[in-house]
């Protein structure tokens, strides 16, 4: 098979695996239509701005490497979500038997990755506009870019384990705390040689399950894949949080407000992953107890502790904490019993929490 009808062939089943993912997520894009509109395209101008601060010589060390950070974050993030895609899972026995060498394989995997990363295609159209003749005063944050592609492909083929030294890099980056972009860059470089070495079966799960407990934790961390993107979300925006009160001190309970509504997102998704274990061995379920049922409200409530704790700790504003209560509430009550309205009911719950925000 001539390899141009090979790459053809691929990018047909990649457009048909993204409109499959498109209409999984039809009603979040409604929701997102409905109430943002317009304002959807300014998330292409934020990764422009984050980009373009990075690159400002005056932007403190610290906050360029947390935006290193966030955007190789967000690039894994997305590229997670239709990674089965572009290596096209569901046709993998049918692709073999086109017989393709290993080489064409592998470069129609690249091909159909650098394709689908609009962060590094920012990155490359804000550079191919630059001058020249700044260059050398922003080595180190050119070197943001191979980067960015080594993750990327690292990504593509040793799964979760790039998601688990992400998650892992942020602690760590901001205990050592190097003084130029230039460490922070080498950490992130030793992270991915990292996931490299790492063994395949190494985040895999092999202890007795001989209570409820111990039941749904050996589930939720058999998923990896799930907990570890809405862990790296929620990292995600802690970090936004904290870059977007650096720049704008004034608004920092606004900011702060904001973020804590999209954690309480986030963590209440979970229950949207539980419900679909629960509905797809509902007999097995039906032969225990009620309450080893119970127990699957412990992931998302934890996440969204813990992740408010640590809003609240970095950006000082500990009289929200208990303001955030209504929209957990209604949020993870409507993810239980009513998950196709969703995010109708974080919008309810965040309205009335952002209502004790405003009045009180």
């Amino acid at each position: 098979m001539r390899f141009s009808l090979y790459v053809a062939f691929r990018f047909r089943c990649f457009k048909h695996e993204l409109t499959l993912l498109l209409q999984q997520l039809s009603q979040l894009l409604l929701w997102l239509l409905v109430f943002l509109g317009p304002a959807l395209a300014a998330l292409v101008f934020t990764i422009f701005l984050a980009l373009g601060l990075l690159y400002q010589t005056d932007t403190p060390a610290r906050q360029q490497i947390l935006l290193c950070w966030a955007l190789l974050c967000g690039q894994s993030l997305l590229i997670g979500l239709y990674r089965d895609a572009i290596i096209g899972s569901r046709y993998l026995l049918f692709l073999q038997s086109l017989a393709p060498s290993k080489s064409q394989r592998r470069t129609a995997d690249l091909l159909l990755l650098f394709c689908s990363q609009p962060i590094l295609m920012c990155h490359l159209l804000m550079l191919s506009m630059a001058n020249f003749s700044q260059w050398p005063g922003v080595l180190p944050q050119l070197f943001l870019l191979p980067l960015q592609w080594l993750y990327a492909v690292t990504l593509l083929y040793c799964g979760s384990r790039v998601l688990v030294i992400l998650a892992l890099n942020l602690p760590l980056l901001l205990i050592l705390a190097p003084t130029s972009l230039a460490g922070g860059l080498v950490l992130l470089a030793c992270g991915l040689v990292l996931a490299l070495v790492w063994p395949g079966n190494a985040m895999r799960c092999h202890f007795r399950t001989t209570s409820p407990l111990r039941f749904w934790l050996r589930l939720w961390l058999n998923q990896t894949q799930q907990l570890l993107s809405r862990i790296l979300l929620l990292l995600l925006v802690l970090t936004l949080a904290l870059i977007s009160i650096k720049q704008r001190p004034d608004l920092s309970a606004g900011i702060a407000l904001l973020c804590g509504l999209l954690l309480l997102l986030i963590s209440c998704s979970m229950q949207l992953s539980n419900n679909k274990f629960i509905n797809m061995y509902a007999m097995f379920f039906r032969q225990y107890p009620p309450q080893l049922c119970h127990w699957q409200f412990l992931a998302p409530l934890l996440l969204a502790a813990v992740s408010i704790s640590l809003l609240c700790l970095l950006t000082l504003q500990w009289p929200l904490s208990w303001k955030f209560l209504p929209a957990l509430v209604i949020c993870l009550g409507v993810a239980r019993y009513q998950p196709q309205w969703f995010i109708a009911g974080w919008l309810a719950g965040s309205a009335i929490s952002s209502g004790l925000f405003i009045f009180s």
